[in-house]
């Protein structure tokens, strides 16, 4: 009964894990995308 106790355990920490990548990826991906803008923006204000 343990064994199958600590397995399920094990794959629920995984899942966390990668529950927590995902989120770091997205959070990446929308800086990236935040900082884009941003360097338009200052780009289309040294320009004017």
């Amino acid at each position: 009964m343990s064994s199958k106790r600590v397995t399920h355990e094990g794959e629920a920490t995984e899942t966390n894990e990668i529950e927590k990548m995902d989120a770091v990826l997205c959070t990446l991906i929308g800086n990236k995308s935040l900082l884009r803008l941003l360097v338009k923006t200052r780009v289309s204000v040294l320009n004017i």
